[in-house]
């Protein structure tokens, strides 16, 4: 199906983290801000005409959200060279 409607987003993310022998660890957050272009809508479908109806109250959307991340590397073998 083809949605009748774009969209233009922005992300912010940030990370802060620190290594301890193999593992990095830290802390994350994004932002990410939609903003929805009215397309070409099919007028026999209602699922359409819902969306628009919607787009024309919320024409913008945000998520934001925070979190924590841990990686675990692979030693560096200076036999095998990788």
């Amino acid at each position: 199906m083809v949605i009748p409607f774009g969209f233009d987003f922005t992300v912010f993310t940030e990370a802060t983290g620190f290594a301890t022998d193999d593992l990095f660890q830290g802390v994350l957050s994004f932002d990410y801000e939609y903003r929805f272009i009215r397309g070409r809508p099919d007028p026999t479908n209602a699922l359409h005409a819902q969306l628009l109806s919607f787009m024309a109250i919320a024409p913008t959307a945000r998520v934001e959200g925070e979190g924590t991340f841990s990686i675990r590397t692979k030693p560096f073998d200076t036999q095998a060279g990788i």
